[in-house]
């Protein structure tokens, strides 16, 4: 009779081990399908739009890298202006630029906004901001303007903080 006990316990456990160990896998297999889900729904894998097309174009952004090396920005922020003067090595300071200039705040969106400087003086450019909070910022350059040897363009990026 003992025997008979034992083997019933036996394949009692047996079977809680196997039930057991089934369910160890099954939710395994659902974490991890969910995870596999939520990869791919929230996620389309795209880093950089039009990467051949700019992969392409790379040359033309290396070359005018190495064009505006001679460029020198002098950027300064007060409470709620802004000036810019941009000095070249060979020229001195650059007139008739376009400048815009794109604030940009890291920490939060919906801060971002858009600016257009204005030529003051010879070479320097002013605009006025009236919503710049306290924080870090980044100030994102870009200024156009043509030269005797054709349109140029400068493009810098000035982290900050008010």
């Amino acid at each position: 009779m003992d025997h008979e006990l034992e083997k019933e316990e036996s394949k009692k456990t047996g079977r809680i081990f196997f039930i057991a160990l089934v369910s160890f896998f099954v939710v395994f297999a659902s974490v991890d399908a969910f995870f596999v889900y939520r990869a791919v729904k929230t996620h389309t894998g795209v880093i950089t739009t039009n990467a051949y097309e700019r992969g392409i174009d790379f040359n033309k952004v290396l070359e005018q890298a190495r064009l505006q090396e001679g460029v020198e920005p002098i950027f300064k922020i007060d409470e709620n202006r802004v000036s810019l003067s941009l000095k070249s090595q060979d020229k001195g300071l650059i007139e008739n630029a376009l400048i815009r200039i794109n604030f940009i705040r890291p920490v939060s969106k919906g801060k971002d906004f858009e600016l257009f400087l204005e030529q003051e003086l010879k070479g320097l450019y002013i605009g006025d901001i009236d919503h710049l909070e306290k924080g870090l910022w980044s100030a994102r350059i870009d200024a156009t303007w043509d030269d005797e040897t054709g349109k140029k363009r400068y493009q810098y990026e000035i982290p900050f903080r008010l």
